[in-house]
């Protein structure tokens, strides 16, 4: 008897084609999730010094000096009345990112921020560094605002 030619089936060939083409989908696609998740975090951590910034105004105009100061580790930003130090807030950042608050004008860091009365306070950088690699910077103050975002490095 002779051997039947229209046998079916995929040639070894043809498998491995199509696994190494999933593999290249799965690569790209999770280089994408990654980044997509860092600047989730980015934009938590900045949304948080904001909102922290905010809070401080209102508190101000509405009971006295506040100070906007981030924690010893920098993955913690609190507010606090200026005189007595009574805790008026806090939050914490996400995993891996660390907040720095700076003078714009001489680049050193901020030991806090302090809003007076009217809800005023200087202008200042917020810093947010993922795991100390990348970098982004806006600028706060006297509008409570983001004036300037910068790039990251």
């Amino acid at each position: 008897m002779h051997p039947r030619s229209n046998a079916s089936g995929f040639t070894v060939i043809e498998l491995l084609a199509v696994v190494s083409l999933l593999s290249l989908a799965m690569v790209l696609g999770a280089t994408r999730l990654g980044r997509a998740t860092d600047e989730a975090r980015f934009s938590r951590a900045l949304a948080d010094v904001l909102e922290l910034d905010a809070r401080a105004r209102l508190l101000a105009r509405s009971g006295g000096a506040v100070s906007l100061q981030v924690g010893d580790d920098r993955a913690r930003l609190v507010l606090s009345r200026a005189r007595g130090g009574a805790l008026l807030g806090s939050t914490t950042l996400p995993r891996d990112v660390t907040v720095r608050l700076t003078d714009p004008a001489t680049g050193k860091m901020l030991a806090e921020v302090r809003f007076d009365r009217a809800g005023r306070s200087p202008d200042y950088d917020v810093e947010v560094a993922l795991e100390e690699r990348r970098v982004r910077r806006s600028v706060a103050g006297l509008s409570g605002l983001v004036a300037r975002a910068g790039a990251e490095r």
